[in-house]
Protein backbone atom coordinates (compact mmCIF):
# COMPACT_ATOMS: atom_id res chain seq x y z
CA UNK A 1 0.00 0.00 0.00
CA UNK A 2 1.51 3.74 -0.73
CA UNK A 3 0.69 5.81 1.77
CA UNK A 4 0.94 8.51 -0.13
CA UNK A 5 -2.27 7.80 -2.88
CA UNK A 6 -3.71 5.41 -1.08
CA UNK A 7 -2.90 2.53 -4.12
CA UNK A 8 -2.44 -0.79 -3.19
CA UNK A 9 0.37 -2.33 -6.13
CA UNK A 10 1.46 -6.04 -6.52
CA UNK A 11 5.15 -7.29 -7.80
CA UNK A 12 4.88 -9.15 -10.89
CA UNK A 13 7.50 -11.33 -12.64
CA UNK A 14 10.07 -9.24 -14.50
CA UNK A 15 9.58 -11.61 -17.50
CA UNK A 16 5.82 -10.68 -17.50
CA UNK A 17 6.23 -6.89 -17.29
CA UNK A 18 6.60 -6.15 -21.14
CA UNK A 19 3.76 -8.57 -21.92
CA UNK A 20 1.30 -6.95 -20.03
CA UNK A 21 2.98 -3.50 -21.79
CA UNK A 22 2.53 -4.57 -24.71
CA UNK A 23 -0.92 -5.65 -24.15
CA UNK A 24 -2.38 -2.74 -22.09
CA UNK A 25 0.03 0.01 -23.62
CA UNK A 26 -1.61 -0.81 -26.71
CA UNK A 27 -5.06 -0.91 -25.79
CA UNK A 28 -4.77 2.62 -24.47
CA UNK A 29 -2.71 3.92 -27.61
CA UNK A 30 -5.31 2.87 -29.55
CA UNK A 31 -8.49 4.65 -27.05
CA UNK A 32 -6.68 7.66 -27.00
CA UNK A 33 -6.11 7.63 -30.73
CA UNK A 34 -9.77 7.19 -31.18
CA UNK A 35 -10.96 9.02 -29.21
CA UNK A 36 -13.83 12.08 -29.63
CA UNK A 37 -12.36 15.07 -31.45
CA UNK A 38 -9.86 16.93 -30.31
CA UNK A 39 -8.29 13.43 -30.00
CA UNK A 40 -5.33 13.62 -26.95
CA UNK A 41 -3.14 11.16 -28.96
CA UNK A 42 0.20 11.45 -27.71
CA UNK A 43 3.55 9.99 -28.64
CA UNK A 44 5.72 10.68 -25.46
CA UNK A 45 5.08 7.86 -22.76
CA UNK A 46 6.25 7.42 -19.23
CA UNK A 47 7.01 4.20 -16.99
CA UNK A 48 6.58 4.28 -13.58
CA UNK A 49 8.15 2.35 -10.49
CA UNK A 50 10.67 -0.02 -12.81
CA UNK A 51 13.34 2.29 -12.87
CA UNK A 52 12.95 3.55 -9.26
CA UNK A 53 13.58 0.25 -7.30
CA UNK A 54 15.77 -1.99 -5.83
CA UNK A 55 16.75 -5.02 -8.05
CA UNK A 56 17.21 -6.93 -4.71
CA UNK A 57 13.73 -6.93 -3.74
CA UNK A 58 12.00 -8.16 -7.85
CA UNK A 59 14.27 -11.25 -8.25
CA UNK A 60 12.14 -14.45 -9.39
CA UNK A 61 13.03 -17.16 -6.96
CA UNK A 62 11.33 -19.56 -9.49
CA UNK A 63 13.33 -22.50 -9.91
CA UNK A 64 11.41 -23.32 -12.95
CA UNK A 65 13.16 -20.56 -15.07
CA UNK A 66 16.82 -20.94 -16.00
CA UNK A 67 18.79 -17.46 -14.29
CA UNK A 68 15.66 -15.72 -12.48
CA UNK A 69 17.50 -15.57 -9.58
CA UNK A 70 20.28 -13.36 -10.96
CA UNK A 71 20.29 -9.69 -10.22
CA UNK A 72 21.30 -9.39 -14.15
CA UNK A 73 18.18 -11.33 -15.29
CA UNK A 74 15.87 -8.72 -13.78
CA UNK A 75 17.90 -5.75 -14.88
CA UNK A 76 18.12 -7.14 -18.60
CA UNK A 77 14.02 -7.45 -18.15
CA UNK A 78 14.10 -4.18 -17.06
CA UNK A 79 15.97 -2.49 -19.38
CA UNK A 80 14.14 -4.35 -22.26
CA UNK A 81 10.84 -2.22 -21.19
CA UNK A 82 12.10 1.39 -22.41
CA UNK A 83 12.37 0.11 -26.21
CA UNK A 84 9.43 -1.69 -25.78
CA UNK A 85 7.36 1.46 -24.98
CA UNK A 86 9.26 3.36 -27.43
CA UNK A 87 8.31 1.14 -30.21
CA UNK A 88 4.42 1.15 -29.45
CA UNK A 89 4.26 5.15 -29.33
CA UNK A 90 7.27 5.98 -31.60
CA UNK A 91 8.26 8.74 -29.24
CA UNK A 92 10.56 9.06 -26.00
CA UNK A 93 9.88 7.01 -22.92
CA UNK A 94 10.22 9.00 -19.21
CA UNK A 95 11.00 6.61 -16.44
CA UNK A 96 11.37 7.37 -12.36
CA UNK A 97 14.36 7.77 -11.07
CA UNK A 98 15.32 7.29 -7.47
CA UNK A 99 18.86 7.40 -5.50
CA UNK A 100 21.43 4.54 -7.02
CA UNK A 101 18.90 2.56 -8.95
CA UNK A 102 18.62 5.88 -11.27
CA UNK A 103 22.41 4.39 -12.74
CA UNK A 104 21.29 1.32 -13.87
CA UNK A 105 19.21 3.11 -16.55
CA UNK A 106 20.99 6.02 -17.71
CA UNK A 107 21.17 5.36 -21.74
CA UNK A 108 17.85 3.19 -21.76
CA UNK A 109 15.68 5.93 -20.70
CA UNK A 110 15.19 8.59 -23.00
CA UNK A 111 14.79 10.37 -19.34
CA UNK A 112 14.98 10.28 -16.20
CA UNK A 113 13.85 11.90 -12.72
CA UNK A 114 17.26 12.55 -10.86
CA UNK A 115 16.48 12.53 -7.14
CA UNK A 116 19.54 13.72 -5.57
CA UNK A 117 20.33 12.11 -1.42
CA UNK A 118 23.24 11.98 0.22
CA UNK A 119 25.23 8.60 1.55
CA UNK A 120 22.45 9.56 4.73
CA UNK A 121 19.34 7.94 3.30
CA UNK A 122 17.47 10.78 6.06
CA UNK A 123 19.37 13.79 4.70
CA UNK A 124 17.94 14.44 1.05
CA UNK A 125 18.73 16.44 -1.84
CA UNK A 126 18.16 19.90 -0.14
CA UNK A 127 21.45 19.09 2.22
CA UNK A 128 23.49 17.57 -0.66
CA UNK A 129 26.58 18.59 -1.81
CA UNK A 130 27.30 20.27 -5.49
CA UNK A 131 28.92 16.73 -6.52
CA UNK A 132 28.00 17.13 -10.00
CA UNK A 133 31.09 15.98 -11.52
CA UNK A 134 29.33 12.41 -11.78
CA UNK A 135 26.09 13.90 -13.71
CA UNK A 136 27.81 15.96 -16.12
CA UNK A 137 30.65 13.87 -16.68
CA UNK A 138 29.22 10.52 -16.65
CA UNK A 139 25.08 10.32 -16.97
CA UNK A 140 25.04 13.77 -19.18
CA UNK A 141 24.36 13.16 -22.85
CA UNK A 142 23.08 9.68 -22.34
CA UNK A 143 19.89 9.98 -20.93
CA UNK A 144 18.20 13.66 -20.03
CA UNK A 145 17.59 14.13 -16.13
CA UNK A 146 14.73 16.06 -14.79
CA UNK A 147 14.71 18.22 -11.51
CA UNK A 148 16.41 17.18 -8.36
CA UNK A 149 13.53 14.54 -6.87
CA UNK A 150 10.13 15.66 -5.69
CA UNK A 151 9.76 18.88 -3.79
CA UNK A 152 8.28 16.81 -1.11
CA UNK A 153 11.00 14.35 -1.02
CA UNK A 154 13.64 16.92 -2.03
CA UNK A 155 13.01 19.20 1.38
CA UNK A 156 12.29 15.84 3.62
CA UNK A 157 12.78 15.10 6.13
CA UNK A 158 12.26 17.76 8.00
CA UNK A 159 9.79 18.40 10.91
CA UNK A 160 7.90 20.83 9.58
CA UNK A 161 7.51 18.26 5.83
CA UNK A 162 5.74 19.56 2.59
CA UNK A 163 3.67 16.98 3.25
CA UNK A 164 2.25 18.45 6.20
CA UNK A 165 2.38 22.48 5.04
CA UNK A 166 0.88 21.70 1.62
CA UNK A 167 3.10 24.60 0.03
CA UNK A 168 6.38 25.53 -1.01
CA UNK A 169 8.07 28.94 -0.08
CA UNK A 170 9.48 31.37 -2.74
CA UNK A 171 13.06 31.02 -1.20
CA UNK A 172 12.77 26.85 -1.26
CA UNK A 173 11.81 26.69 -5.26
CA UNK A 174 14.88 29.02 -6.19
CA UNK A 175 16.77 26.90 -4.10
CA UNK A 176 15.48 23.39 -6.19
CA UNK A 177 16.22 25.49 -9.03
CA UNK A 178 20.02 26.59 -8.38
CA UNK A 179 20.10 22.62 -7.62
CA UNK A 180 19.07 22.09 -11.44
CA UNK A 181 21.31 24.08 -13.13
CA UNK A 182 23.70 22.63 -11.02
CA UNK A 183 23.60 19.56 -12.28
CA UNK A 184 22.35 20.24 -15.59
CA UNK A 185 18.74 19.24 -15.16
CA UNK A 186 15.89 20.26 -16.56
CA UNK A 187 13.05 21.80 -15.02
CA UNK A 188 10.45 20.17 -13.15
CA UNK A 189 6.99 21.29 -11.66
CA UNK A 190 5.87 20.78 -8.24
CA UNK A 191 2.76 18.89 -7.53
CA UNK A 192 -0.76 20.88 -6.78
CA UNK A 193 -0.27 19.81 -3.18
CA UNK A 194 2.42 22.46 -2.76
CA UNK A 195 0.03 24.67 -4.42
CA UNK A 196 0.72 28.35 -2.82
CA UNK A 197 3.89 28.49 -5.39
CA UNK A 198 3.09 26.28 -8.19
CA UNK A 199 2.56 28.83 -10.89
CA UNK A 200 5.54 30.58 -9.43
CA UNK A 201 7.44 26.96 -9.90
CA UNK A 202 6.41 26.82 -13.10
CA UNK A 203 7.21 30.53 -14.51
CA UNK A 204 10.78 30.23 -12.94
CA UNK A 205 11.31 26.83 -14.54
CA UNK A 206 10.04 28.43 -18.07
CA UNK A 207 11.97 32.42 -18.01
CA UNK A 208 15.24 30.87 -15.93
CA UNK A 209 15.80 27.36 -16.63
CA UNK A 210 13.98 26.22 -20.15
CA UNK A 211 15.72 28.63 -22.14
CA UNK A 212 19.33 27.48 -21.61
CA UNK A 213 18.43 23.61 -21.42
CA UNK A 214 18.55 22.83 -25.16
CA UNK A 215 21.78 24.43 -25.68
CA UNK A 216 23.12 22.74 -22.49
CA UNK A 217 22.30 19.38 -23.52
CA UNK A 218 24.01 19.64 -26.47
CA UNK A 219 27.07 20.93 -25.34
CA UNK A 220 30.00 19.14 -22.96
CA UNK A 221 31.39 20.31 -19.17
CA UNK A 222 34.86 21.09 -20.41
CA UNK A 223 35.63 22.69 -16.98
CA UNK A 224 34.09 22.03 -13.51
CA UNK A 225 35.95 24.21 -10.99
CA UNK A 226 34.63 24.78 -6.83
CA UNK A 227 35.00 27.59 -4.72
CA UNK A 228 34.62 28.07 -1.00
CA UNK A 229 33.94 31.09 0.85
CA UNK A 230 34.11 32.45 -2.84
CA UNK A 231 38.22 31.01 -3.29
CA UNK A 232 38.77 29.08 -5.71
CA UNK A 233 40.00 25.63 -4.56
CA UNK A 234 40.06 23.41 -8.20
CA UNK A 235 38.37 20.53 -9.01
CA UNK A 236 36.45 17.58 -7.03
CA UNK A 237 39.40 15.44 -5.93
CA UNK A 238 41.29 18.83 -4.77
CA UNK A 239 38.17 19.85 -2.86
CA UNK A 240 37.31 16.77 -1.47
CA UNK A 241 41.29 16.34 -0.84
CA UNK A 242 41.36 19.49 1.68
CA UNK A 243 38.30 19.44 3.07
CA UNK A 244 36.98 15.78 3.91
CA UNK A 245 33.55 17.28 5.63
CA UNK A 246 32.76 18.36 1.85
CA UNK A 247 28.97 16.01 2.42
CA UNK A 248 27.81 17.67 5.96
CA UNK A 249 25.68 20.74 5.36
CA UNK A 250 26.45 21.77 9.00
CA UNK A 251 30.25 21.91 8.43
CA UNK A 252 32.10 25.07 6.94
CA UNK A 253 33.33 22.79 4.48
CA UNK A 254 30.23 21.82 2.55
CA UNK A 255 30.72 21.75 -1.00
CA UNK A 256 28.21 24.52 -2.00
CA UNK A 257 29.88 26.44 -4.61
CA UNK A 258 30.18 25.32 -8.11
CA UNK A 259 31.25 26.88 -11.47
CA UNK A 260 30.82 24.63 -14.45
CA UNK A 261 31.99 25.77 -18.32
CA UNK A 262 30.20 23.89 -21.56
CA UNK A 263 31.71 23.70 -24.31
CA UNK A 264 29.86 26.25 -26.15
CA UNK A 265 30.50 29.38 -23.76
CA UNK A 266 28.01 28.56 -21.55
CA UNK A 267 28.88 29.01 -17.47
CA UNK A 268 26.58 27.96 -14.64
CA UNK A 269 27.17 29.16 -11.26
CA UNK A 270 25.56 27.75 -8.59
CA UNK A 271 25.50 28.70 -4.33
CA UNK A 272 23.73 26.52 -2.31
CA UNK A 273 25.55 27.18 1.42
CA UNK A 274 23.55 26.54 4.17
CA UNK A 275 24.00 25.69 7.87
CA UNK A 276 27.77 26.93 8.81
CA UNK A 277 28.54 26.99 5.48
CA UNK A 278 26.61 29.75 4.65
CA UNK A 279 28.10 32.48 2.67
CA UNK A 280 27.75 35.23 -0.15
CA UNK A 281 30.05 34.57 -3.74
CA UNK A 282 31.29 37.38 -5.34
CA UNK A 283 31.97 36.20 -9.00
CA UNK A 284 32.42 37.59 -12.34
CA UNK A 285 30.55 35.67 -15.18
CA UNK A 286 31.31 36.01 -19.13
CA UNK A 287 30.91 39.69 -20.17
CA UNK A 288 27.72 41.85 -20.65
CA UNK A 289 27.52 41.15 -24.26
CA UNK A 290 25.35 38.16 -23.56
CA UNK A 291 22.47 36.76 -21.72
CA UNK A 292 21.82 36.04 -18.40
CA UNK A 293 19.99 34.00 -15.97
CA UNK A 294 20.04 34.80 -12.19
CA UNK A 295 18.77 35.11 -8.62
CA UNK A 296 21.95 36.98 -7.45
CA UNK A 297 22.38 41.23 -6.48
CA UNK A 298 23.94 42.58 -9.77
CA UNK A 299 25.25 45.88 -7.92
CA UNK A 300 21.99 47.36 -7.68
CA UNK A 301 21.86 46.09 -2.93
CA UNK A 302 19.53 43.93 -3.34
CA UNK A 303 18.66 40.13 -4.77
CA UNK A 304 16.70 40.07 -7.78
CA UNK A 305 16.16 37.82 -10.29
CA UNK A 306 16.48 38.43 -13.75
CA UNK A 307 16.45 36.30 -17.34
CA UNK A 308 17.32 38.31 -20.25
CA UNK A 309 20.34 40.46 -21.56
CA UNK A 310 22.56 42.58 -18.28
CA UNK A 311 24.19 45.13 -18.28
CA UNK A 312 26.53 43.81 -15.65
CA UNK A 313 28.42 40.66 -15.25
CA UNK A 314 29.44 41.17 -11.42
CA UNK A 315 27.47 39.12 -9.17
CA UNK A 316 27.13 38.08 -5.59
CA UNK A 317 25.21 34.94 -5.10
CA UNK A 318 22.88 34.71 -2.12
CA UNK A 319 23.65 31.83 -0.11
CA UNK A 320 21.22 28.93 -0.08
CA UNK A 321 19.53 29.75 -3.87
CA UNK A 322 21.89 32.22 -5.31
CA UNK A 323 22.94 31.14 -9.34
CA UNK A 324 23.66 32.85 -12.66
CA UNK A 325 23.92 31.54 -15.96
CA UNK A 326 25.76 33.29 -18.79
CA UNK A 327 25.11 32.46 -22.35
CA UNK A 328 27.30 34.11 -25.22
CA UNK A 329 26.15 36.58 -27.88
CA UNK A 330 26.29 33.81 -30.32
CA UNK A 331 24.08 31.70 -29.05
CA UNK A 332 21.43 34.45 -28.16
CA UNK A 333 19.20 33.53 -31.29
CA UNK A 334 19.20 30.00 -30.26
CA UNK A 335 17.26 31.06 -27.15
CA UNK A 336 13.65 30.53 -26.84
CA UNK A 337 13.16 33.90 -24.66
CA UNK A 338 10.32 34.95 -22.57
CA UNK A 339 8.73 38.80 -21.91
CA UNK A 340 8.85 40.46 -18.92
CA UNK A 341 6.48 39.03 -16.44
CA UNK A 342 5.84 39.29 -12.33
CA UNK A 343 5.85 35.84 -10.98
CA UNK A 344 3.86 35.09 -8.33
CA UNK A 345 4.23 38.68 -6.66
CA UNK A 346 7.85 38.53 -6.91
CA UNK A 347 9.12 40.69 -10.01
CA UNK A 348 11.50 38.95 -12.34
CA UNK A 349 13.51 41.80 -14.49
CA UNK A 350 13.89 40.65 -18.18
CA UNK A 351 15.56 42.35 -21.17
CA UNK A 352 14.39 40.32 -24.14
CA UNK A 353 12.12 42.56 -26.11
CA UNK A 354 13.52 44.21 -29.21
CA UNK A 355 14.25 48.44 -29.06
CA UNK A 356 11.52 50.02 -30.67
CA UNK A 357 13.45 51.88 -33.30
CA UNK A 358 16.86 51.49 -35.07
CA UNK A 359 19.60 53.55 -33.26
CA UNK A 360 23.44 53.70 -33.77
CA UNK A 361 25.28 55.38 -31.14
CA UNK A 362 28.71 56.77 -31.13
CA UNK A 363 31.51 54.57 -30.86
CA UNK A 364 34.03 54.60 -28.01
CA UNK A 365 36.76 55.50 -27.56
CA UNK A 366 36.69 58.58 -30.57
CA UNK A 367 39.84 58.69 -31.78
CA UNK A 368 40.90 55.17 -31.61
CA UNK A 369 43.92 53.35 -32.79
CA UNK A 370 43.52 49.62 -33.11
CA UNK A 371 39.79 49.12 -30.96
CA UNK A 372 36.14 51.07 -30.75
CA UNK A 373 33.17 49.82 -29.49
CA UNK A 374 30.30 50.35 -31.66
CA UNK A 375 26.73 50.12 -30.44
CA UNK A 376 23.69 50.03 -32.31
CA UNK A 377 19.91 48.43 -31.68
CA UNK A 378 17.82 46.78 -33.74
CA UNK A 379 13.89 46.44 -33.59
CA UNK A 380 13.93 43.42 -36.05
CA UNK A 381 15.81 40.50 -37.23
CA UNK A 382 18.34 42.43 -39.86
CA UNK A 383 21.25 41.60 -41.70
CA UNK A 384 23.80 44.00 -40.90
CA UNK A 385 26.45 46.32 -42.31
CA UNK A 386 28.73 48.40 -41.00
CA UNK A 387 30.75 51.00 -42.92
CA UNK A 388 34.06 52.27 -41.46
CA UNK A 389 35.84 55.25 -43.03
CA UNK A 390 39.44 55.59 -42.30
CA UNK A 391 40.72 58.88 -41.87
CA UNK A 392 42.27 59.15 -45.35
CA UNK A 393 38.17 58.68 -46.34
CA UNK A 394 38.52 54.90 -47.54
CA UNK A 395 36.23 52.89 -46.40
CA UNK A 396 36.11 49.45 -44.69
CA UNK A 397 32.91 47.62 -45.70
CA UNK A 398 32.47 44.78 -42.96
CA UNK A 399 29.15 42.11 -42.83
CA UNK A 400 28.93 40.62 -39.24
CA UNK A 401 28.93 37.25 -40.64
CA UNK A 402 32.63 36.68 -42.45
CA UNK A 403 34.35 39.74 -41.48
CA UNK A 404 37.62 40.80 -43.16
CA UNK A 405 40.80 40.45 -40.90
CA UNK A 406 41.18 44.39 -41.74
CA UNK A 407 38.83 45.37 -39.33
CA UNK A 408 37.46 43.01 -36.08
CA UNK A 409 33.94 43.95 -34.85
CA UNK A 410 32.63 43.04 -31.24
CA UNK A 411 28.90 41.99 -32.24
CA UNK A 412 26.78 43.47 -29.07
CA UNK A 413 23.09 43.75 -30.94
CA UNK A 414 19.81 42.33 -30.37
CA UNK A 415 18.36 40.97 -33.29
CA UNK A 416 20.97 39.31 -35.83
CA UNK A 417 19.62 36.91 -38.07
Amino acid sequence: MNELCNVTSYVISPDRAAYYINIYSRAIKDAIYSSPPPSVGSIWSYLDVHSAINIADVVDYNVNKAGSGLFKYVLQQYRSLPDTLSNIYNGPVEGEGYQHQTFLYVGYFHDLEARLHTADFNVYGTKCPLFVDFDLYQMHGKSALHGVGHFWSFYAPHPDTLLQRGYLTASEVKRYIAYELAFGHSGFITKSNTRDHTIYNADLEYHCVYPVQGLIANAWPISIIYYKDGSEVGDVSTYIKYYHNYWNYTSPDFMSQVKVTYSNGIIVCANTSIGASSSDWQITVGNTYGWFSYNADDGNGSVVLHAGLSTSNNFTLPPENGWVVYVPSNLISQLQLSKQKNLGGQSITSSNELPKDFALHNNYPNPFNSETTIKFELPENSKVVITIYDILAEKFQHYLKGQKKEVTIQYSGTALN
